[in-house]
């Protein structure tokens, strides 16, 4: 496979950072082939519907974290839960809404650090982070040595840092940017600054999650840019260049339109242009590209051991996309990753309305696992959220 030399420039403040100029692998992404599952890459799947009581129920989840045998699970309406790994059953809620010693006003993220294994709120109200044990119980709190008030993300590495991703925002007073790292002894850098795209009168995520923790680093993607980088130790590296059927549009063309605007980028990626992802997430073996909108391109995967790009269609067929699913050609809706897993999360009146009926309407479907129908004729469409974990 071809490859071609990049080197990076970042913009720092408040820290020497190293970067390096590499040679990186093309990486062309080519429709997948009909005969090929994702899924024959794992070697186990799990099963799970969540626990629900009277203080935890909830339809729609934003992010999950597989901790040493629990599920850190923070939903879409901003509080995090704690559920057992194998069976779901809910061992606590993770921290409370308020101004009081150890409550959070805004939960912007959460990281666990799994050295002293403690869950830790990002507070970006109060800009700091409210440290927690697999209890529940507050341990500590630890002060920000910078302003991350505009922060929609956050994912610790294996090395003690910690990668913010920022929300675009107008700010007179400094060029906003992409990304803030805290390295360990809490210094800190920004890099990949939003200009010349600019915005005015409100706030708005540019991705939902940029960057994913994977090893002793991470892997992400800066604003409107084709390239995957990695981080190891503060230090970035460029590791994949991206080869689409439709270009990123560049910085100063979005700039060129006006204030940022998504209707703009979704004109844009009407004609020959890529509207972005919004969602990276890391295996050993694959890296998940998920696009702002999969509708129009769908879900796009690097195969690391042999450095092919495919691209699992999408449709607007709300069967057909199921039926990817069921039969193991797509893996979507991925809410967390790790060296060894992606785990992915349904609303739970899929498993009647969706999955089950699907199997039930199609008997020539063939599941990727045999565990999955029964799963989902079974689970309970009241309940709360459904997840299915790929295991390598």
């Amino acid at each position: 496979m071809g490859t071609i030399a990049l080197t990076t420039t970042l913009t720092l403040y408040s820290c020497v950072q190293k970067t390096a100029a590499s040679e990186i692998d093309e990486i062309v992404f080519e429709e997948a082939p009909r005969e090929l599952k994702l899924t024959d890459s794992f070697s186990k799947f799990k099963f799970i519907q969540l626990e629900q009581t009277d203080d935890c129920i909830f339809d729609y989840v934003d992010k999950i974290i597989d901790a040493d045998g629990y599920l850190l699970v923070m939903t879409l309406a901003k509080e995090l839960f704690c559920f057992e790994r194998n069976t779901g059953k809910l061992r606590c809620k993770i921290g409370t809404r308020g101004e009081g010693p150890g409550e959070y006003l805004i939960m912007a993220g959460f990281i666990y650090n799994p050295e002293d294994k403690t869950i830790g709120i990002i507070d970006s109200y109060k800009n700091k982070m409210l440290c927690y044990d697999i209890n529940g119980d507050f341990k500590h709190e630890k002060n920000f040595p910078i302003n991350l008030s505009q922060i929609c993300n956050a994912e610790r590495s294996k090395d003690g840092y910690i990668m913010f991703n920022n929300n675009l925002f107008e700010d007179s007073k400094s060029e906003p940017t992409a990304y803030t790292v805290i390295a360990p002894d809490n210094s800190y850098f920004n890099l990949d600054p939003f200009a010349p795209v600019y915005i005015e009168g409100y706030v708005t995520e540019f991705a939902t999650r940029p960057m994913t923790a994977y090893g002793d680093g991470f892997t992400f993607q800066k604003f409107l840019n084709d390239t995957i980088f990695r981080m190891e130790n503060g230090d970035i590296t460029p590791k994949y260049k991206i080869l689409m059927r439709k270009k990123f549009p560049s910085k100063e063309l979005v700039a060129q339109i006006g204030p940022f605007d998504w209707v703009d980028i979704i004109k844009l990626s009407k004609s020959r242009y890529f509207s972005g992802f919004s969602n990276i997430f890391e295996t050993d073996r694959f890296i998940l590209l998920e696009p702002k909108f999969p509708s129009d391109e769908g879900y796009f995967w690097i195969d690391k051991e042999n450095e092919a790009g495919y691209r699992v269609p999408s449709t607007m067929n709300f069967n057909k996309e199921l039926n990817l699913v069921i039969e193991g050609h797509s893996i979507v809706s991925v809410k967390g990753s790790n060296c060894d897993e992606l785990i992915s999360c349904y609303v739970p009146k899929l498993s009647k309305i969706g999955f089950a009926r699907q199997l039930d309407e199609n008997p020539d479907i063939v599941p990727f696992s045999e565990e999955l129908r029964s799963f989902f004729e079974n689970a309970d469409p009241d309940g709360n959220a459904i997840v299915i974990i790929y295991e390598h």
